[in-house]
């Protein structure tokens, strides 16, 4: 959520609560939020265990996509 709020404050997407994330990946369509919606989808959806090692990932991804706008 909070990578959403950014990438629409940065006006990239348009934050709306009823879209999916495969919508969100069509409206914004990078490799680093397209790995961390699928991680998202995997723990929330597809019943894989959210490990240490998986929120690591997350949050690399995310101070990724978040940095690439802020230079914008």
């Amino acid at each position: 959520l909070q990578t959403l709020r950014d990438l629409s404050d940065h006006s990239l997407i348009e934050g709306r609560p009823q879209k999916t994330p495969t919508q969100y990946i069509h409206e914004y369509d990078k490799d680093d939020f397209r790995k961390l919606t699928t991680l998202f989808l995997r723990v929330r959806y597809g019943n894989f265990e959210a490990t240490p090692s998986t929120y690591d990932s997350v949050l690399q991804l995310q101070s990724s996509i978040i940095k690439k706008e802020e230079s914008l």
